[in-house]
C-alpha cells in the first residue's frame, strides 16, 4: 500500500510550504482541489539535487468545511563526494509521508474583496523507507541521470500531529484585472517535537483566467533528530523570494532561498472555487496523455463517440471509443546490462461516470477502460542497443484500467481538462521465454501498474 501511494506522489528535488499542509498554491479562493510537483530546476537560485530530494503534494475539500491534505518527500544527504561513497555517517537517505486533516471556515465580504480561512486539524507523519531510492533511481534512469545510492537512516517512526493556518486576501478593482494582497500562515508541531512553520505575504494581480504574484515566504524548521532531516530542513528554512503565475488550471511559481541562494519551483494544477466545467457536448473528442509510473513507461490514448452511443447509458455516463498506445520499460532490473522494452496497441470502450451536479464531487469522475490489441516486448541492450536477433515477441493482450478523472478549472469556453489516476492491468494471452547472456528467461507475463497524467475533452 506504501508503495503505491508513493508511486501516484512521486517526482524531482524541492522545498516547498511546511509539508503536509494544505498551502494554497494560489490567490483567488482555496481551490477545490490541488496537486503540486516540486523541484529545484527551474527555480531562481542554484541546483543542489540533494536534501528534500523529491516532494509531491495533494489536498482538496472533500467535502464543505473540511480540508485533507497529503506529502510525500523523499531525503537525502549526499556526501563530499556526491557520485561516490563517502565515510559512514557523512551520508544517507529517508522517506517522508505526511496526512493532514481537518475543519476548514472561508469568511467572505459581501463585496467579496476581502476574503479570510481558518484551520485547525490533525494528521500523521510517518518516516520510514518508503520505496524512496527505487522511485528516485528509475526516475533518473529514464532521462540517462546517474542513480544515487544512500544507506537509509534507521529511523522507522510514526508520530500523531496538530496543525493550524490561516489565509487573508484582500483584492481591489471590478473591471477586467484585479490586484491585491494575499498572505498566509500555517504550523504543526509532532508528538515527536518536530516544529514546521511557513508565513508569507503576496501581492497579486489577477485576470479572469490568468493570475501573476510576488513577495516573501519564510519557513521555520525545528527539532529533527534525524541527521538526514537535520541536512535537509537546515537548508531549506529561512526568507525565500517568490514570483508566481498561473494559467486556467496551471500554475508555476520559482522561489530563490534568501539566505544560501538555492533555487526552487513548484508546478501543478488546481480546480479553482466558482471554476465549473463548461457544457462539453457528450460526442466530443478527448485526448489522454499519461505516464505508467512503475515502469515509467508513456500513454497516448485518444477517444470519441457519436453522440447515440455516447448517451446509450444515460447523461451522466458518457460511453466512448478508446484508441491506446503505450510504450516504455517493463522492468530495467531482471536482466544483466538489458531492460525489457514493450510496445502495445488496443482499442475498447471507456465508460465514465459524473457523480454528482454540485460540490467537490461533481468534479470527481470514476471511469473503467477495457479494451484488447496487440502488445510487443523485446530486449535492448544497455550498451550496443537493439540489435537483430535478441529476443522480441509479439502476443495478443487484454487492458483494463480503473480510476478516477479529477476535473480543473477550464482553460478555455471549449476545452474541458482533467488530471486522472488509475491502475492499470494487461494480460498477454501467453508468456514468452527467452534466452539473455545464456540465461533463460520469461517475458510477456501479466502486469498491474499505477497509471497517472493528463486528460482533455473539446467540440469540434
Amino acid at each position: 500500500m506504501v508503495r503505491c501511494l508513493a508511486l501516484v506522489l512521486c517526482a524531482g528535488c524541492c522545498v516547498a510550504a511546511s509539508p503536509g499542509l494544505p498551502y494554497a498554491p494560489r490567490p483567488g479562493g482555496t481551490p477545490l482541489w490541488w496537486l503540486n510537483w516540486h523541484n529545484d530546476h527551474g527555480g531562481l537560485g542554484y541546483n543542489r539535487d540533494d536534501y528534500r530530494s523529491t516532494q509531491v503534494s495533494v489536498a482538496g475539500l472533500p467535502c464543505a468545511d473540511w480540508v485533507a491534505a497529503a506529502d510525500y518527500s523523499i531525503l537525502t544527504r549526499r556526501g563530499p563526494s556526491r557520485d561516490r561513497p563517502d565515510p559512514p555517517g557523512t551520508e544517507g537517505r529517508i522517506d517522508q509521508l505526511t496526512l493532514t486533516l481537518g475543519p476548514s471556515f472561508t469568511r467572505r465580504s459581501d463585496d467579496r474583496r476581502w476574503r479570510s480561512r481558518w484551520q485547525l486539524g490533525t494528521g500523521l507523519r510517518i518516516t520510514d523507507r518508503l520505496e524512496g531510492e527505487s522511485l528516485q533511481n528509475n526516475w533518473h534512469r529514464t532521462y540517462g541521470a546517474s542513480t544515487v545510492h544512500l544507506d537509509y537512516e534507521t529511523t522507522e517512526r510514526v508520530d500523531g500531529l496538530v496543525w493550524a493556518g490561516t489565509e487573508i486576501e484582500r483584492a481591489w478593482g471590478a473591471g477586467r484585472y484585479r490586484h491585491g494582497l494575499w498572505a498566509q500562515a500555517q504550523a504543526l508541531v509532532t508528538t515527536d517535537g518536530q516544529t514546521d512553520a511557513t508565513f508569507a505575504l503576496h501581492a497579486f494581480l489577477a485576470g479572469r483566467r490568468w493570475q501573476g504574484w510576488t513577495g516573501l515566504r519564510y519557513e521555520h524548521r525545528a527539532g529533527y533528530v534525524d541527521p538526514t532531516m537535520i541536512n535537509a530542513t537546515r537548508h531549506e528554512r529561512g526568507t525565500h523570494l517568490v514570483l508566481g503565475t498561473a494559467l486556467g488550471p496551471m500554475h508555476y511559481e520559482a522561489a530563490r532561498i534568501l539566505d544560501n541562494q538555492a533555487g526552487f519551483m513548484r508546478v501543478g494544477f488546481s480546480l479553482q472555487p466558482g471554476r465549473t466545467q463548461t457544457a462539453i457536448s457528450p460526442d466530443a473528442v478527448a485526448l489522454q496523455v499519461g505516464a505508467i509510473l512503475d515502469a515509467f513507461a508513456l500513454q497516448t490514448q485518444a477517444r470519441w463517440a457519436p453522440r447515440r452511443l455516447a448517451t446509450a447509458l444515460g447523461e451522466k455516463t458518457i460511453v466512448t471509443l478508446a484508441l491506446d498506445f503505450r510504450a516504455g520499460r517493463v522492468d530495467g532490473d531482471r536482466l544483466a546490462r538489458a531492460e525489457i522494452y514493450a510496445y502495445q496497441a488496443t482499442v475498447g470502450v471507456d465508460l465514465n461516470r459524473r457523480l454528482a451536479d454540485t460540490g467537490f464531487w461533481s468534479h470527481v469522475d470514476p471511469f473503467l477502460t477495457a479494451s484488447v490489441g496487440w502488445r510487443r516486448e523485446g530486449v535492448e541492450d544497455l550498451e550496443r542497443g537493439r540489435q537483430s536477433g535478441d529476443p522480441q515477441s509479439d502476443r495478443v493482450v487484454g487492458l483494463l484500467d480503473l480510476g478516477v478523472r479529477l476535473r480543473m478549472t477550464p482553460i478555455a469556453a471549449e476545452l474541458d481538462s482533467s488530471l486522472f489516476v488509475a491502475g492499470s492491468a494487461w494480460a498477454p494471452v501467453s508468456a514468452a521465454t527467452g534466452n539473455w547472456r545464456g540465461r533463460s528467461f520469461r517475458y510477456q507475463e501479466p502486469g498491474i501498474a499505477l497509471l497517472s497524467g493528463v486528460s482533455f475533452r473539446f467540440d469540434l
